[in-house]
């Protein structure tokens, strides 16, 4: 029998590629030429697009989440206390394998906090999301998009950051859209996940992802001409924030189509391909944990850069080694999940 949220679990091998390829050269590679051809546009779009990986973790944790009632002393306890645990011990790891005992650092990427955040705030996102009526969902989703997304546009064409930074709502937008990732996201992601259960027709289904698909080519566009004036300033931190203002219908809309193709041909799939997905799907986290935490990647990448470059281009090995590096790391974390301590962790 198909797996009800198989899609979730694909979604996040979706993901966890995205940050491997966030963290390779090709991510960076259009910030090193101005000279805008068609392979300089794919390569933007494909970056553009690929800054959708912690959104849609965040969406998946919305949509699993936001739809229990379970008392906050059991979130404390088997989801923040889990956390808070993983990261002691990764900084602990740290401080021994780069020698700084003196600097408590932990080199972990910010999701670790925001998830933190998400947790403590869940019981009330959660109150929101199951009581959220189909018209609130519509103009949630309307005003969502609208505020986070022309904070961007302002950005390109207007540039004051300090009088842009007094016009929006920070609960959908911050100078950082990062930072609010864990509100929007979550909350966007529990309404995609459950239309039906909302009151929404397969017709008005059809009809918001289409909605949600012709925003995402003009996200997109905007966010593509947005990074080519940033990459002109020099200013990198510009160029990653045009790609992250770009992001929300797009990643609303793959979330969306990806749960459609799994209700619609998902009972015609295999149940051996369905567990193959869910057990790739629950070493994620884990692969995302090895990723900030070893080298590995950067010597997967280095030897696939060395023997190929000559004949695959600067750009492919990066690829590449995104597909090596997942299949290593799924491994690693698939061989200590069978040790029920690391399994409770990871």
């Amino acid at each position: 029998m198909t797996r009800r949220k198989t899609y979730l679990d694909f979604l996040r091998i979706v993901a966890i590629l995205m940050v491997l390829f966030n963290h390779r050269l090709a991510y960076y590679c259009i910030e090193t030429t101005t000279q805008v051809d068609l392979s300089y546009l794919v390569k933007a779009l494909i970056s553009v697009t690929s800054k959708c990986a912690a959104p849609f973790f965040f969406m998946i944790s919305g949509a699993l989440l936001l739809g229990r009632e379970e008392p906050f002393i059991k979130t404390l306890k088997h989801r923040i206390l889990r956390i808070l645990i993983v990261m002691l011990i990764c900084a602990i790891g740290f401080i021994i394998a780069f020698n700084e005992p003196g600097d408590f650092k932990v080199k972990l990427n910010w999701y670790f906090y925001a998830y933190i955040g998400f947790l403590l705030m869940m019981p009330f996102l959660g109150l929101i999301a199951r009581n959220a009526k189909k018209e609130q969902i519509y103009l949630y989703l309307a005003i969502a998009f609208t505020i986070y997304s022309s904070y961007g546009v302002m950005w390109h064409f207007w540039g004051k950051t300090k009088e842009i930074n007094k016009l929006f709502l920070h609960l959908f937008i911050t100078s950082w859209p990062s930072d609010c990732w864990l509100i929007i996201f979550t909350l966007s992601g529990y309404f995609l996940s459950h239309l039906t259960e909302k009151g929404f027709s397969k017709k008005e289904e059809n009809r918001l992802g289409l909605i949600m698909g012709i925003l995402s080519l003009l996200s997109l566009v905007f966010g593509i001409i947005g990074v080519i004036a940033a990459v002109r300033t020099g200013d990198s931190q510009r160029v990653e924030r045009m790609r992250q203002y770009a992001i929300y219908a797009p990643a609303c809309f793959l979330f969306w189509a990806c749960k459609k193709l799994f209700d619609k041909y998902g009972e015609k799939i295999p149940e051996k391909v369905h567990s193959v997905i869910t057990g790739l799907g629950a070493t994620t986290f884990g692969i995302f944990i090895l990723e900030n935490q070893t080298t590995l990647s950067l010597k997967i990448y280095g030897w696939l850069d060395d023997h190929t470059t000559a004949f695959l281009g600067p750009y492919l090995p990066s690829i590449v080694s995104i597909l090596v590096e997942f299949a290593v790391y799924a491994l690693i974390v698939f061989i200590l999940r069978l040790i029920p301590p690391i399994r409770k962790l990871l």
